[in-house]
């Protein structure tokens, strides 16, 4: 499972869940990740945002935002990469559909894998669909947009590079694995991992989002490329309390022993939750550490 993380922050923005209930402030979440964990965790925001009100484009799509991974080279993304030199398509595909809203039908054929066929076979439509609009967009992200409001999807979903970047990591016995699919089969516990190239930006967009609002929450992996969650939380702590010095963490990850749960709370977390987890449960914690109560 890739990396992921959230930031949340409350707006001013109240709404009431039924009559006679009091309104509460509605939250803008900030996701981070890719692989099988990300998806997960919006369909649970998706699902706890909107699907108690009637969707307000306006108002609504920046509520979430889902910054995805695209390094990885395997499979269907993996050979599409090697051909056209795109960022991966897999991970954002993943959470597209994961905030469709629109017809069923669609996201089932975004959805639909070939199985037969020497030139198709393994591909996702979604993945192929992806590449050829970014062929005819001439640019990733506004291809991801497009697909966006193909599927009607509630929120956004913005890559983090439009580069097509490379996943290196080096193993304790000096070996280097070139490539995010590689890494399962390492022998060796990982030392350090790096994304070539080292220089890539960041997409605009990802950054106006991570800066637009102060987060009353956050949730970070452990295992990362270039830092992992340790030294991260350490970062935030020795911020001032004005800056989010004091901002509530959680920590989740797959690593669930009592040891790595130790190490968490000791580096800085207020909350260690092993993977996997459920969505609503996992909703349920967030309101808990940010201090409100969860969504009716």
């Amino acid at each position: 499972m890739a990396p992921s993380s959230l930031i949340t922050s409350a707006t001013t923005v109240s709404r009431s869940s039924g009559l006679g209930e009091p309104a509460r402030p509605d939250l803008r979440v900030v996701a981070l990740g890719g692989g099988t964990g990300l998806p997960t965790v919006l369909r649970g925001l998706r699902a706890s945002l909107f699907e108690s009100g009637r969707w307000d484009s306006e108002r609504d799509q920046a509520r979430l935002t889902a910054i995805v991974t695209v390094a990885d080279d395997g499979g269907s993304s993996g050979m599409l990469r090697a051909s056209y030199q795109l960022p991966s398509p897999g991970d954002i595909r993943n959470c597209l559909l994961a905030l469709a809203g629109g017809d069923p039908a669609l996201s089932e054929v975004f959805d639909f894998r070939f199985t037969r066929g020497s030139e198709v076979a393994g591909h996702s439509l979604g993945n192929l669909i992806l590449t050829a609009l970014t062929e005819l967009e001439h640019d990733f992200s506004r291809a991801v947009a497009r697909v966006g409001r193909m599927l009607s999807i509630r929120g956004r979903v913005l890559p983090s590079t439009t580069q097509n970047v490379m996943l290196y990591a080096e193993l304790s016995d000096g070996t280097v694995i070139e490539g995010e699919s590689r890494l399962a089969g390492a022998r060796s516990p990982i030392r350090r991992l790096r994304l070539h190239p080292s220089d890539a930006a960041a997409l605009p967009e990802a950054l106006d989002a991570l800066r637009t609002w102060r987060p009353d929450v956050l949730v970070s992996d452990i295992e990362m490329p270039g830092e992992n969650g340790y030294s991260l939380i350490r970062r935030v702590r020795a911020l001032d309390a004005a800056a989010g010095g004091r901002t509530p963490a959680v920590a989740l990850t797959a690593y669930g022993r009592t040891q790595d749960r130790v190490a968490s709370l000791t580096a800085g977390y207020n909350m260690h939750v092993p993977k996997p987890v459920d969505p609503g449960e996992f909703t349920a914690i967030i309101a808990s550490v940010a201090g409100r109560p969860p969504a009716p």
